[in-house]
């Protein structure tokens, strides 16, 4: 199954080269990230946390299949362990959002 990233806002990496097209409109909206944190916090989601959150959903597996901010915040939390055993017979496939890794 297919698990859905649904992030509000993204911050991204710093810094960002004048070279990319989304630096002309950071540089202007850049101060509007600390604020909607602030206000917000389940409304911006980092871009490293985003990837991070990303690649342990398909190494651990998740119970939902739509991912907030809040459930990518706490997905890029989440410590993989490399020998740990999942509950899949090994003709399977991989364990996916609906393997029941990680539970909210």
């Amino acid at each position: 199954m297919v698990c859905n990233f649904r992030p509000a806002g993204i911050r991204p990496f710093s810094p960002l080269r004048p070279s990319q097209t989304f630096y002309r409109t950071y540089k202007y909206v850049a101060w509007l990230f600390p604020v909607m944190e602030v206000i917000s916090p389940n409304f911006v989601v980092n871009l490293r946390d985003l990837a991070i959150a990303m690649i342990n959903s398909s190494l651990l597996g998740y119970s939902k299949n739509i991912l907030e901010v809040k459930e990518i915040k706490m997905l890029a939390k989440a410590n993989y362990n490399p020998k740990q055993q999942f509950n899949v017979p090994p003709d399977s496939a991989k364990p996916s959002c609906f393997d029941g890794g990680l539970t909210v």
